[in-house]
């Protein structure tokens, strides 16, 4: 009976860790919305050449990779913002949007935010914020740190 229970919790445990996957994107609109929203913790989302256009705030809430595909160059054409809440990492896409991009809800949690070869085309400046255009990426429900 033990080694019942011992094979059964390891295949679990194995068909958790196996759980994440590479998810194709195609670009339109609220695609990429909708594959973060049915996406599991782990999951690399691949978005090709194209524009993402989203209307509506992207929320991911469990550890997840949007990235574009190898010598792609997708554009995320954004009217609201991503807004963060888990482990979270964002490779080689070019992000239009006349709002701040990505909004980081910590509250109590701690997660890491990856962004690398990202082009921000904001409020029509590229790659650059000032006090004219909103910030790339904001904090809310942060805590001071103890001194």
């Amino acid at each position: 009976m033990k080694r019942y229970i011992f094979l059964l919790s390891t295949a679990l445990l194995c068909a958790t860790a196996i759980h994440a996957v590479t998810i194709n994107v195609t670009p339109g609109s609220g695609t990429l919305r909708t594959a973060v929203t049915n996406a599991a913790a782990g999951d690399v989302l691949i978005l090709t050449d194209g524009e993402y256009n989203e209307s509506s705030s992207i929320k991911p809430t469990v550890a997840l990779t949007i990235q574009a595909a190898e010598g792609a160059k997708p554009v995320l054409k954004l009217s609201s913002r991503l807004e963060i809440k888990a482990d979270f990492a964002l490779k080689g896409v070019t992000i239009k949007s006349t709002t701040d991009v990505i909004r980081c809800v910590t509250a109590d949690a701690h997660y890491n935010l990856t962004i690398s070869d990202c082009l921000f085309c904001l409020g029509g400046e590229t790659a650059t914020t000032s006090a004219s255009t909103p910030p790339v990426i904001t904090a809310i429900g942060q805590k001071s740190p103890s001194r």
